[in-house]
């Protein structure tokens, strides 16, 4: 079970780490402005999600999704968070 924990949390660092390079693909789409405030100060991405939704929601919703998946593992695996 512990190795299964550490397995999981590393596939859903991975996946946060996709949906990060994603949510900074739109930002960059948006302009460069988003993009570097959005790569230097990462809460700029809630207003980008809110003036952009449609085009942010599903980076979003995979980085969310990464993050489930790695805190998930790491309470599998006993790696206190």
């Amino acid at each position: 079970m512990i190795i299964t924990g550490y397995i999981l949390a590393v596939l859903g660092l991975i996946v946060c780490l996709v949906g990060e390079v994603m949510l900074l693909v739109v930002s960059y789409k948006r302009g460069l402005g988003w993009f570097f405030g959005c790569m230097f100060f990462p809460p700029l991405w809630i207003a980008l999600l809110a003036f952009h939704f449609g085009a942010a929601i599903r980076p979003v919703a995979i980085t969310i999704a990464g993050l489930a998946m790695a805190y998930l593992g790491a309470s599998m695996a006993g790696i206190d968070v």
